[in-house]
């Protein structure tokens, strides 16, 4: 019998809330050999190759990387306001999903609230189109708003190309990350050839599995940029293998989003 033959396959159901509309949603997930975390969203089905091979990756347990941190510092995603005062640390790190430039309006009202103490990273997942995207990094560098990055304005590859270049002929300060638009090795090479971006959001489940994920974060390096290591919304044993990915990066930016928000149901 087969490695692959012996594994346990757990099906389960997890839970989490939807950062935008605040509402609890429910996905299907796989467990593997009790380590292993599969759990790609809905509506992404080209990351479920890779989100399997991870999976597997994990329940093998065969690859203990070399580490180049013992810590890793967390950030978290904004829920509400008041979640946030609950928890909130001087010079905390927050995600937030926006979906225009308008809801930039409670960006500056949360940085109001906590005196400016308070560093962002805007997740647009490509809701934008150019000239609004040029707007909000427009917006945001003439503001006092301390934002570390602004996260998939755009949709593809060539369009996240152009805004970077136009960007930095701007002189604006705030860095570009890409997200969804890289969902392989071959367009991770053509994003990075494309300067499509300064950093990288990877995730353990969309590059398929930790060793992968180092391979593409060594990518980056010859390219001079960075990557922040993420989960998917997953249970305590997904984001396990998502620190673990982190403090195998050499290149790893600031923060990192692995919390586990969600949990099997």
């Amino acid at each position: 019998m087969s490695f692959t033959e012996r594994l346990q396959f757990e099906k389960r159901i997890i839970e989490w809330k939807d950062p935008v509309s605040g509402n609890l949603l429910r996905r299907p997930a796989a467990f593997i050999g009790g380590s292993g975390e599969f759990s790609p969203m809905p509506g992404y089905s080209r990351f479920w190759k890779p989100a399997l091979s991870a999976a597997v990756e994990e329940a093998r347990g065969s690859f203990e990387p070399k580490q180049y941190r013992e810590n890793i510092e967390i950030a978290h995603l904004f829920y509400s306001l008041e979640e946030l005062k609950e928890s909130f640390e001087a010079n905390q790190v927050v995600k937030i999903k926006i979906r225009s430039i308008d809801e930039l309006r409670n960006v500056q009202k949360i940085h109001d609230c906590f005196d400016g103490k308070i560093k962002f990273r805007i997740d647009l997942n490509g809701y934008l189109d150019f000239d609004e995207a040029f707007e909000l990094f427009n917006k945001i560098d003439n503001s006092d708003l301390n934002v570390e990055f602004i996260e998939q304005p755009l949709k593809s590859i060539d369009e996240m190309s152009e805004l970077n270049r136009v960007v930095k002929d701007k002189g604006f300060d705030t860095a570009l990350a890409i997200d969804e638009s890289v969902a392989n090795m071959q367009e991770l090479v053509f994003a990075c050839q494309k300067n499509s971006f300064d950093l990288l959001v990877l995730r353990n489940q969309h590059c398929g599995g930790v060793e992968k994920g180092i391979i593409w974060a060594q990518l980056c390096e010859q390219y001079g940029k960075t990557c922040v290591v993420s989960t998917l919304m997953e249970t305590e044993i997904g984001v396990r293998s998502g620190i673990k990915l982190a403090k195998a990066i050499p290149n790893l930016f600031g923060a990192c989003g692995l919390f586990p928000y969600a949990e099997a149901v």
